[in-house]
């Protein structure tokens, strides 16, 4: 074989390795979560924190928040926050959170892509998978419903 015909070959065993290495990337294997800001001091470091995985600190500023006299809409983020923190802490109040968060925020793609993210965690991949569905009803073209999509495609 000459060696231009071992270079086209070795070109395109390349190419083909980097495709199936991309196609890997492509299906994650955890859920994403998202934080949701407000005006209110302690609902801003509640999504910071998630954003940061920082998932004690963000249930704490998200508790706060929930038991300050803040706004509704204030509550409503702090409640979607304290869903995706309690989800990855592992707490056992993680179901009544993310059930509360979906209550105050019915229409919130955020709201179903964290609770979708807390049953993902929690092993009830086809109750995620329908909060991915809705959540990308809601907010198409957002990176964590993309991404939680296809969680739920490669690994449903």
């Amino acid at each position: 074989m000459s060696t231009a015909l071992r270079t086209v070959f070795a070109g395109a065993a390349l190419v083909l390795a980097g495709f199936g290495a991309a196609q890997a990337q492509e299906c994650p294997t955890a859920p994403m979560f998202v934080g949701v800001s407000g005006p209110n001091s302690d609902v801003r470091q509640s999504a910071r924190r998630v954003d940061q995985g920082d998932w004690r600190n963000a249930a704490h500023f998200a508790s706060e928040a929930l038991e300050s006299g803040t706004s509704n809409r204030n509550k409503n983020a702090a409640a979607i926050n304290l869903c995706a923190a309690l989800a990855n802490e592992g707490d056992a109040g993680t179901a009544d959170a993310c059930a509360t968060a979906i209550e105050r925020n019915g229409d919130s793609w955020e709201a179903y892509t964290n609770r979708g993210g807390a049953f993902w965690l929690a092993g009830d991949h086809a109750s995620a998978a329908a909060d991915f569905a809705r959540a990308a009803e809601l907010g198409a073209g957002e990176a964590a419903v993309a991404h939680n999509a296809a969680l739920a495609q490669c690994n449903g």
